[in-house]
Order: structure tokens, then C-alpha cells, then sequence
């Protein structure tokens, strides 16, 4: 799980002008307010399903609890809590012991999502969204039966699109658009089977067209454009 993005509030303080006779009236001391607790996800009471029963148990008393049949296979929706800040971290469900239908992930301190998206019989399905901060996605990606399958994009953390493509048996294929943080072009070109093909061009910040980076030119290498994630 990524941890939430630290945010810095800055105060800013205003100094009086100085003035003669008569001195001015102090002013009392403000205290700030403190700062607004993140949200915490409502964790209404775990209903398991008919022929289940109830396992595990949340903080303070455990981490986890999720719903069993006789035999002892999951069945039923399911929580997670990290185990050092009692904050909820997971939230799906099983099927016959499977992941299934929706899931979501909140980062560690509880302030945000991290993920979320959907499995079907334990593989990622559907498409799934991860984010940076609560106001900023990170990706979003379509897969099918544990695979990469689909039109697909990633931003930056300010928010700016980073690149958009497409996904072919869980590897980037086609053609693909990478950018750079203010908006511009960095990069385009065609993914095939083998890694980049020939046709990738660079662009610097002003949109002027730019050497590629050696990376560029190997493939299945982690900087190569088509090994994105």
C-alpha cells in the first residue's frame, strides 16, 4: 500500500505597521484550529450470508473478519484493518473461497483510497483505479481474468495526464502517448511484441521534437515506454 501524500499548511502571519503615541492595542494571540481528521471509511456491522458464520473480529479486538461455511472455505464479504493504526485497508468479498465482485483499498493511515476495482473467481476483472491523493487518480486500467486488457491511462499526482494507450494480453501494445508534467507531448510511438518499434519520437517542454533516451530503443527494460505498469 502507498502511504498518503503529506500535506504542508503554511501559515501566514501579517506584521503591523509601526506607529508612534499612542501605542497601538495588542491583539490577542489566534490559535489555529487543528487541522480536520481524514476520513475514516463508515464500517457498518459485517452480514455474512445465509450458511455462513461470522469469523475473525475488528479493532480493537482483531485485524480482519470475513464470513465462513461449515467446511471452513471464505464465503462472504471480508475486512482488512492495518494492524498498527486500527484503520480499515480492505473491503471485498468471496465466493467459494474466491475474491469476487467489488473491491476497495484505502492507503495505510485510512486518509484515502488506494484502489479500487473489482476480481472475479481471485483474478483483477473490470476496471481498476488507483489514485495519489483523494482529489488525484493515479491509473486507470482495464483487466480481464487477471490480465491487462484495453484502453488505459496514468496521471501525474498534480493531476496532468502522464500517458494513454492500450493493453493486449497484459502488455502494452499499439499506440501510446506519454507526456510530459506540464501537458506536452514527451513521447510517442507504437508498442509491439517485442518492446518499442521504430516510430517513437521525443518531444522536449516547448513541443520541439527531441533525441529519444537510449532506454527508448530496449526493450523490456523497466524505462523502455512499452514496459509500462
Amino acid at each position: 500500500m502507498h502511504r498518503a501524500v503529506l500535506l504542508a499548511a503554511i501559515l501566514l502571519v501579517g506584521c503591523p505597521d509601526l506607529i508612534s503615541d499612542p501605542p497601538p492595542t495588542p491583539t490577542p494571540a489566534v490559535t489555529p484550529a487543528p487541522p480536520t481528521p481524514a476520513p475514516t471509511p463508515v464500517t457498518a456491522p459485517l452480514t455474512c450470508p445465509d450458511g455462513t458464520t461470522l469469523r475473525g473480529a475488528p479493532p480493537p479486538h482483531g485485524t480482519d473478519e470475513y464470513c465462513t461455511r461449515e467446511d471452513g472455505t471464505r464465503h462472504g464479504p471480508y475486512r482488512i484493518w492495518s494492524a498498527d493504526d486500527d484503520v480499515l485497508i480492505v473491503e471485498g468479498a468471496y465466493s467459494e473461497g474466491l475474491r469476487s465482485g467489488p473491491h476497495t483499498m484505502w492507503v495505510e493511515d485510512g486518509a484515502h483510497k488506494a484502489a479500487e476495482g473489482s476480481y472475479a473467481a481471485d483474478e483483477l476483472d473490470g476496471v481498476w483505479t488507483s489514485w495519489w491523493a483523494a482529489d488525484a487518480r493515479r491509473s486507470e486500467v482495464p483487466w480481464i481474468a487477471g490480465s491487462k486488457e484495453g484502453p488505459a491511462k496514468g496521471w501525474y499526482a498534480g493531476g496532468q495526464l502522464a500517458s494513454a494507450g492500450t493493453y493486449t494480453g497484459g502488455k502494452a501494445s499499439g499506440e501510446w502517448v506519454l507526456h510530459h508534467p506540464d501537458g506536452h507531448r514527451w513521447a510517442t510511438g507504437t508498442c509491439g511484441p517485442d518492446g518499442p518499434a521504430d516510430d517513437w519520437r521525443c518531444f522536449d517542454a516547448t513541443g520541439a521534437e527531441a533525441a529519444c533516451p537510449e532506454e527508448f530503443r530496449t526493450p523490456n527494460t523497466v524505462a523502455a515506454p512499452c514496459a509500462l505498469p
